[in-house]
């Protein structure tokens, strides 16, 4: 009995609790691993639908450019129609147009009536025929016919009679000392007309030679055009000089770079434009040197650019394009969904926003407007603050941080615009150029497209006349061995 009374007893009712709580236990477990797993597999389908979207977004561009590789590309085709495109034609509100009168009348002509009606077939012999008789005024502008103008310049030459050096006359009209089988030339506005239409139009050398014997009669070989930039070129050496004096004393300049070609070698074609001109520059790399010969030591303005690594070492102020961020913004923000959609939309809405306080500064008063631009500076540093999981969404926030110095400098400058636009627009003329030609063939060349396309643009733009201008230039230059001007440091 003593032994049996040392034995532990349970009873079955008491094993069963015990039971049933481990039970229960384990049930709780269960459910909250099964809870844990629904989480994670929500997380997993939603990251999983936006890797579709991606994938998708990939075939599709995939598919573009395999369609693209086989047929014609359209030079300035959208990737994305506009949802709602303006309507062709004149704005709303805009007053209509039409080509005026002219101011004089070279010759009369007049009308005769049909010789039947169009109606009735009834014969017409003169206005006593009809009835409500109204004489009309129609204009027409013809442009003539170009009879070239050839001029023979006798050239006296002689010798010193006390040094016997050789002296050869030279008239007004004059732009070259050459003779022999050089004399036959062409003269200073053919030159000017065949650069214009190279330079500024981008029209091939052979297009050039078939247009001055279709229009002028005028018989002219590619080799001797290609020949004649370079020497027009040095004719402007002083214009592009004080181009790039203006460029350097600008209180903002925009930048930007494009591809170019020299021969079969790649090279870069940089423009720097200001307010009223445009400085061209063509090298075979643009680096942070070409930046700082071309603006000079003592640049005190505003370099406008995008984010691109060159301008990176420059000590100057810069503001940088939000525009190429805000593009990269909006691209990002068709490719995210979820919780990643909200960095890029929130980023918008600053840029956004900063762009127009800059519109509307006239509009507040200085304290008011000091006060914006205040709470826009905060959002932006809030919204730069964080990190985010994305890797997109992080790499375009660091590339925002990289330049944060760079990004607001517009709103307290009234010269500097939060877009580089105009360096852009500046650059279209030579990327139209370079898709028709491919560049230049060799490095004098390329420094001759360089000088000329900088005065042209730069006189265009300051409503100069550049074919007076290359007259002037070409009866004033003399020769004397110069190179092509190509920027060098500031005196």
């Amino acid at each position: 009995m003593e032994i049996c009374s040392n034995l532990s007893f349970t009873s079955p009712a008491t094993h069963l609790r015990r039971e049933n709580l481990r039970l229960r236990t384990c049930v709780a477990e269960l459910r909250a691993e099964v809870a844990s797993l629904r989480t994670e597999l929500a997380t997993c389908r939603q990251d999983l639908a936006c890797r579709d979207l991606q994938v998708a977004d990939l075939k599709k561009q995939l598919t573009e450019a395999e369609r693209q590789s086989h047929g014609a590309k359209l030079p300035f085709g959208r990737k994305r129609p506009k949802k709602k495109p303006k309507r062709p034609g004149r704005k709303a509100g805009h007053k209509p147009a039409w080509r005026p009168p002219p101011e004089h009348v070279d010759r009369i002509l007049d009308a005769p009536f049909p010789p039947e009606c169009p109606g009735c077939g009834a014969e017409i012999h003169g206005m006593e025929d009809l009835v409500e008789v109204l004489i009309h005024h129609q204009y027409q502008t013809e442009v003539p016919r170009v009879k070239p103008t050839v001029t023979q310049i006798n050239v006296p030459c002689g010798r010193c009679c006390r040094c016997g050096r050789r002296v050869q006359g030279r008239h007004p009209e004059q732009t070259s000392d050459a003779l022999g089988a050089a004399a036959s030339q062409l003269g200073p506005l053919a030159l000017g007309l065949a650069a214009e239409m190279k330079v500024r139009l981008g029209i091939s050398f052979g297009k050039i030679v078939d247009f001055f014997h279709v229009v002028f009669g005028v018989q002219v070989s590619r080799g001797g055009l290609a020949l004649s930039l370079p020497r027009l070129a040095l004719a402007h050496g002083e214009d592009v000089r004080g181009i790039l004096d203006l460029v350097r004393q600008a209180p903002s300049v925009n930048s930007d770079a494009t591809s170019w070609w020299i021969g079969s070698k790649r090279a870069t074609l940089a423009v720097f434009a200001t307010e009223s001109v445009s400085l061209y520059v063509i090298g075979q790399h643009f680096t942070h040197e070409v930046v700082e010969v071309v603006l000079g030591p003592e640049f005190a303005g505003v370099l406008g650019s995008d984010c691109g690594s060159v301008y990176d070492p420059i000590d100057a102020w810069k503001q940088k394009c939000l525009g190429h961020i805000i593009k990269d913004l909006a691209e990002l923000s068709h490719q995210k969904i979820g919780e990643h959609l909200a960095f890029p939309l929130e980023a918008l809405v600053v840029l956004r926003t900063a762009i127009a306080l800059k519109g509307r500064r006239a509009d507040l008063s200085p304290h008011g407007y000091a006060v914006a631009c205040g709470r826009v500076e905060a959002r932006v540093d809030r919204l730069l603050e964080l990190h985010r999981p994305d890797a997109d969404n992080e790499r375009l926030a660091n590339r925002m941080r990289k330049h944060r110095d760079a990004l607001t400098v517009f709103l307290y400058n009234e010269l500097v615009e939060p877009t580089d636009n105009l360096a852009e627009r500046e650059l279209r003329p030579a990327i139209i150029a370079r898709k028709l030609s491919a560049g230049n063939r060799s490095e004098r060349g390329a420094q001759a497209y360089a000088v000329l396309a900088s005065v042209q643009r730069s006189m265009r733009r300051c409503g100069m006349d550049w074919l007076a201008a290359v007259v002037d230039r070409l009866r004033a230059w003399r020769p004397q061995g110069a190179a092509i001007w190509t920027p060098g440091p500031a005196p």
